[in-house]
């Protein structure tokens, strides 16, 4: 079988790869193209901001005319961003927490403890989640000053970002009960 070398930044838009799927069946499988496709929306969100705030300035002090719409659509693109990039930070330990904790104990007793942490940003996340569902429902009634969308389309990022991020930490929770937690320092 030959295989074909992909470069980094071409490697998050392969979005579904049969022979991955095929090597590591169910969710596990499901899960991590997942996220190798939120790589790929996350990088084309933030170079469609580079874009937009490269038009708006080329237009600003070229043409001497200002887009009225490039400020409002790159503050969305990065909030849709930020949101959809909350579970990279939780996959990579990069969340704020107290690590004095985490290095008093060993053992079971730092399972536990970490075990609890992730417990509470569960609960943390799931309420976000919960309240931003009524907002989403706000925003059906609203229009965007500028671009005159409707704000949920706006709004959805939060559901879908805790949402995820709610999957994450149920696995972290999973990983840290199995022992498999990997610590970055």
């Amino acid at each position: 079988m030959v295989r074909t070398q992909t470069y980094p930044l071409f490697q998050y838009f392969y979005i579904l790869r049969i022979g991955e799927i095929m090597k590591k069946k169910g969710v596990i499988g499901l899960y991590e193209n997942m996220q190798r496709g939120l790589h790929g929306i996350i990088t084309i969100i933030l170079g469609l901001m580079m874009i937009v705030i490269l038009a708006q300035t080329i237009t600003r002090y070229v043409f001497f005319y200002s887009l009225p719409w490039s400020e409002e659509l790159s503050r969305y693109l990065f909030v849709w961003m930020i949101m959809l990039g909350v579970n990279i930070g939780i996959r990579d330990n990069m969340q704020v927490k107290i690590d004095i904790i985490d290095r008093m104990f060993t053992g079971n007793v730092q399972k536990i403890i970490s075990v609890v942490q992730y417990l509470i940003s569960l609960f943390v996340s799931g309420m976000f989640f919960y309240s931003t569902l009524q907002l989403m429902e706000i925003g059906a009634r609203q229009l965007s000053p500028a671009l005159q969308l409707p704000m949920n389309l706006v709004y959805m990022c939060l559901p879908i970002g805790l949402g995820i991020a709610v999957l994450e930490i149920v696995r972290k929770i999973f990983q840290a009960i199995k022992g498999k937690e990997e610590n970055i320092d």
